[in-house]
């Protein structure tokens, strides 16, 4: 009898999403799914009610209710949207009936922040043909990337049963320089640019393979990928014609300039995701990329 009593002495409450793994922005609604069971064999508990009392910050839509037949009910919890949601926000919730008294307090994730930066070198060297006889071509792209929490992700985690919190670059450039060299029987062209896309002015297409996904336990998972045709500008051309020398400048379009270091996992160290990849050849170009990112809170 003193068991029923006692704050989950015979009853537990279990939460969906789990107390802090959401990350949630000023005013977000979060639907928390509770599911009402025994301690012991962990079987629903279909009658009783339940309250709901915010914890530091935030609101809830509604303060009390009927647990289902099934064992559960649904709590709407509202980021507070004054300032930003702070560690310890949240809401306690509680249910009681003739199979015992349960209560425990499900907490938001802070929404923390990656910041950093990552490189790319992609080089192209082909030589000997009939008409060519070496073309080497270096492309250096670099970016700095601000990180933030995907609002109501609904991507799949990678990690398992390990709760995982995904990230998109949400600020930041990517930097394109170019250098490249093409010497022919009759001429030497150099190609030489630098041009800085903004990330705030790519279109959403353009990052759908920039993600990065952090599981509870500590390790990550990394894609840095951008198709070139986003990447796309001119570049300035001088070609030296051979016999009696002279000049001739232009423009190229160039379009092979994309984001290649592709998929890469790790584990966090010090709030810290670095890496660096070996090299990744297809054909005659090769990359080799490296990345740092920061965890920081905003």
């Amino acid at each position: 009898q003193l068991a029923w009593r006692e704050p989950n002495g015979c009853a537990e409450l279990e939460f969906d999403p789990r107390s802090e793994t959401r990350a949630v922005a000023p005013g977000e609604p979060v639907e928390i799914h509770v599911r009402y069971r025994t301690r012991d064999g962990q079987q629903p508990l279909p009658k009783g009610s339940w309250g709901a009392t915010v914890e530091q910050g935030g609101r809830v839509a509604e303060a009390r209710g009927q647990v289902t037949s099934d064992g559960s009910f649904v709590v709407r919890y509202v980021a507070r949207s004054s300032g930003t949601p702070k560690p310890g926000d949240g809401v306690r919730i509680e249910a009681i009936s003739a199979g015992g008294y349960a209560r425990d307090i499900w907490k938001i994730r802070v929404r923390e922040k990656y910041e950093g930066t990552f490189s790319q070198k992609q080089q192209t060297t082909v030589a000997a043909t009939d008409y060519v006889l070496s073309v080497a071509k270096d492309y250096i792209i670099e970016g700095r990337l601000v990180w933030e929490a995907e609002p109501g992700s609904a991507r799949t985690p990678t990690f398992g049963e390990v709760a995982s919190q995904f990230y998109v670059p949400t600020d930041g450039a990517i930097t394109v320089s170019i250098d490249t060299k093409g010497t022919s029987l009759g001429s030497r062209c150099v190609y030489e640019e630098t041009k800085t896309f903004d990330i705030q002015s790519l279109p959403p297409a353009a990052l759908r393979y920039l993600v990065l996904e952090v599981a509870a336990d500590g390790r990550y998972r990394l894609m840095l990928g951008m198709v070139s045709r986003f990447l796309q500008f001119s570049v300035r051309r001088k070609c030296v014609i051979r016999g009696p020398p002279f000049f001739i400048w232009g423009t190229e379009t160039i379009n092979d300039a994309g984001i290649e270091i592709g998929e890469q996992q790790g584990r966090i160290a010090d709030g810290t995701i670095a890496g660096r990849t070996g090299p990744i050849r297809a054909g005659p170009t090769t990359v080799t990329g490296e990345w740092q990112f920061k965890k920081s809170q905003p």
